[in-house]
């Protein structure tokens, strides 16, 4: 088959967000959830995907009663494995791997800054490419982490629901996706909670009736459930909502460029930081290649659209396969 597919083999169903969520380092620890496809892997078929998002964060300063400084390079690794039990049921798993540095992208994003106009939160006040995640408050230290550290993260349990298959007469298609996150990962070195999370959401997409042969749009919306953890346990809120929406626009056949935002509610609270308890947002402009039939990369650009509330910049790069 030639590597231009035709709309038919990526059609909207196979148009999936891309795999994304705060990588902010005290919200990635937890079970916030990409929102996934909208159409479940078929009976008998197993979907593998690795991921790689590179977040780059800096925000924090010295309040009254508080002082909050995040400034480090994450590394998150994700191999995710989904196999098709039935007509309309999927379970798998995913399993990462994070690395966190100093980084390499503070000199280039204070440059970008510089060049738009953009203000640089102070970046050019402290070293460049340093790691320091720090939080006091009222006197009392709650995080002070400045080694470079590594290692598996939480491992989640994925299972999926489809409610409405794709069909010619129908406008959407609709999957009902849970997953289950696990302590597996060291809260100290920031690879892990130290909790068990429970997430539950709707997984949309067009479907034929209202897609197009070009434009193509997908999202989801629900609610993900906070087992105690070890990371500020008296801040931590219980219940956190998320969703995303996003479209995609066939340039080519096999290449699809698209435009995704993630949202979600604060994950803590009793804080005069909105870092901690204000909802957080970000942007996504990448594209979709299908190299395949059934093989495809994603690589896209993300930028925080509340400022500090997560990366100032993250690079995704996804390879998925199906057979």
């Amino acid at each position: 088959m030639p590597l231009a597919l035709s709309l038919d083999a990526a059609n909207a169903s196979e148009i999936t967000p891309f795999y994304s969520f705060n990588q902010s380092p005290i919200v990635q620890i937890y079970g916030l959830p990409a929102i996934g496809n909208a159409k479940v892997v078929a009976p008998r078929h197993t979907r593998i995907e690795l991921n790689e998002i590179v977040a780059n964060n800096f925000t924090g300063e010295p309040l009254a009663n508080e002082t909050l400084f995040l400034d480090g390079e994450s590394y998150r690794t994700t191999l995710i494995v989904a196999h098709g039990l039935g007509p309309n049921l999927e379970l798998g798993f995913e399993l990462p791997y994070l690395a966190i540095r100093g980084g390499h992208l503070d000199g280039f994003i204070e440059q970008f800054h510089e060049t738009f106009g953009f203000p640089d939160a102070g970046r050019s006040q402290v070293p460049r490419n340093q790691l320091h995640y720090k939080y006091t408050r009222n006197g009392t230290t709650q995080f002070d982490f400045a080694d470079r550290a590594s290692g598996v993260g939480d491992l989640r349990l994925t299972g999926a629901w489809q409610l409405r298959e794709q069909a010619k007469e129908h406008g959407y298609v609709a999957a009902l996706r849970g997953q289950l996150k696990l302590p597996t990962g060291d809260p100290e070195s920031y690879n892990g909670s130290g909790g068990t999370d429970l997430a539950l959401w709707l997984s949309l997409a067009c479907g034929q009736a209202v897609c197009s042969e070009t434009l193509h749009w997908y999202g989801g919306i629900g609610g993900l459930y906070l087992g105690q953890g070890e990371v500020l346990p008296a801040q931590q809120r219980t219940f956190v909502a998320f969703g995303s929406i996003g479209i995609g626009y066939a340039l080519i056949p096999s290449v699809f460029v698209k435009l995704q935002i993630d949202a979600h509610s604060p994950f803590f609270q009793d804080s005069e930081f909105s870092q901690l308890v204000d909802s957080a947002a970000q942007i996504l402009i990448g594209f979709t290649w299908w190299v395949g039939k059934d093989v495809s990369i994603d690589l896209a650009l993300a930028e925080d659209l509340i400022a500090n509330n997560s990366p100032d910049v993250a690079i995704l790069f996804g390879l998925r396969t199906q057979f």
